[in-house]
């Protein structure tokens, strides 16, 4: 009974240091503050003889309590390993760094807690929301830059509010050129042209080499695969219109460049035959545009067929307009002299004509279909060359493909090359290329590309 005593005490006095608030001397009575007073209250409060014990005497008594309350200073220790306090413990306990995890106030329940870690990011004081509060130095810039933000939408408020809504235009419609020169691919070359003694500003279109063509019965069987090629392989501008509609579709357009005048530069057919004379002249039927047509060696070439003659060409080419050998354009200030069929010989009825216009004082551009060589730059003529196969130089002169031959040519190019030579500029096409050269020091020549490929020149002459 007195070991049970012993035990109870001493856990007595553990829960006392546990707890804090149950102590043995509240047993005892007034005044009683010794450990042998304590032992023989709790020895007579039990009803055990005074001074002895079934474990002993009260000395050992004493000696049991001492090593009791020695072993709960040690047990105090290594309790703390399993108390609530202790670090072990706080695994389990509401207050241990584990029990954090559960707990309101614990490290890992601060997930959820208002005011643990995690929770800061939606909880108004914690550190992730400082991002969006205002009291944060980040917010702030986000606090200023909105603030910009609004003040520039309420700017453009207000500037809205004073200018009134207004109504959605309408998108302009599409004009008729830029529906064209969005089928064709249409290009546009633009060269000016300052002639001397001109006061008012001019406009020439320059168009050459469309090669329009289809192939009907006129064309020969042995030649059917010939032509047939050259429709479908040949002459096809950047979008692979065909010459024929690339024809009917810029002819439609024409009058819209408000131009002065038209000249088409030869090999506008690429063989005559009643087909392409046709589809050339529906074109024309367009046109109100002033205009001068000059004929070269395709419009008038008959290759392909052997039922027509050159007598026969010759007649389906005045049907569509007048044939002459020298074609005069008058503009009052300046003159537009046209070399009919240059890949030809000139007659002598075509330098008469020339000749008839040269002395009269006023400036004269030159169209022709063969361009003329340059006697001070080779590089049109190399040029011509590199880009033949055979490496024929196709231009007018000197130790070219097509050399006077006669006294007209001949007399005519020496007028040309004179340094008195009333004109001024050359324009010409054939070559299927763009070159500009100076033919002498007064006299400059513009080679233009094709029409079939989707290419028109505007000239401006000032």
């Amino acid at each position: 009974m007195k070991k049970y005593l012993i035990i109870l005490v001493a856990l007595c006095v553990v829960a006392a240091s546990i707890v804090g608030t149950v102590h043995v001397k509240t047993m005892l009575p007034q005044g009683s503050n010794d450990f042998e007073s304590e032992v023989l209250y709790v020895s007579e409060t039990w009803g055990m003889e005074k001074g002895t014990t079934e474990a002993g005497t009260l000395a050992e008594v004493k000696e049991t309590m001492a090593e009791e309350i020695g072993n709960h200073g040690s047990e105090t220790e290594a309790a703390k390993d399993n108390a609530p306090e202790d670090e072990t413990a706080k695994n389990n306990a509401p207050e241990d760094e584990a029990a954090k995890d559960n707990a309101p106030e614990d490290e890992a329940a601060k997930d959820n807690a208002p005011e643990d870690e995690t929770a800061k990011d939606n909880a108004p004081e914690d550190e992730a929301a400082k991002d969006n509060a205002p009291e944060t130095d980040v917010a702030r810039d986000h606090v200023s830059e909105n603030e910009e933000i609004e003040n520039a939408e309420s700017g453009q408020e207000e500037v809205k509010a004073e200018q009134g809504t207004e109504e959605p235009q309408p998108s302009k419609p599409q004009s008729a050129l830029e529906t064209v020169t969005k089928q064709i691919g249409l290009r546009v070359d633009e060269v000016a042209i300052d002639l001397p003694g001109v006061e008012k500003a001019y406009e020439i279109l320059f168009v050459s080499d469309m090669h329009i063509l289809t192939v009907d019965e006129s064309v020969y069987e042995d030649h059917v695969s010939v032509a047939q090629n050259r429709y479908e392989n040949m002459f096809r501008s950047s979008t692979g219109t065909y010459s024929y509609d690339t024809w009917q579709k810029l002819s439609s357009v024409i009058d819209d460049f408000q131009a002065d005048a038209l000249v088409m530069g030869g090999d506008m057919m690429d063989f005559v035959s009643p087909a392409n004379v046709t589809l050339f002249q529906n074109g024309l039927n367009q046109i109100k545009t002033p205009y001068m047509y000059l004929r070269a060696d395709h419009d008038m070439g008959t290759w392909y067929s052997d039922s027509l003659s050159t007598e026969d060409a010759l007649g389906l080419h005045r049907g569509i307009c007048s044939y002459e050998d020298m074609y005069i354009m008058d503009f009052g200030e300046f003159y537009v002299l046209g070399w009919n069929n240059s890949t030809g010989q000139l007659t002598e009825a075509g330098l008469v004509a020339a000749q008839g216009i040269w002395d009269n004082g006023k400036p004269i551009i030159l169209a022709t279909h063969v361009p003329i060589n340059s006697i001070i730059d080779n590089g049109l003529a190399e040029m011509a060359a590199g880009i033949d196969p055979q490496g024929r130089v196709k231009l007018w002169g000197y130790d070219c493909l097509y050399q006077p031959a006669e006294d007209a040519t001949a007399i005519f190019l020496e007028m040309l090359y004179d340094a008195q030579s009333p004109v001024k500029a050359v324009l010409s096409g054939h070559l299927h290329f763009k070159y500009t050269v100076p033919l002498t020091e007064q006299l400059m020549e513009y080679v233009f590309a094709p029409s079939y490929a989707g290419n028109i020149a505007k000239i401006r002459v000032y």
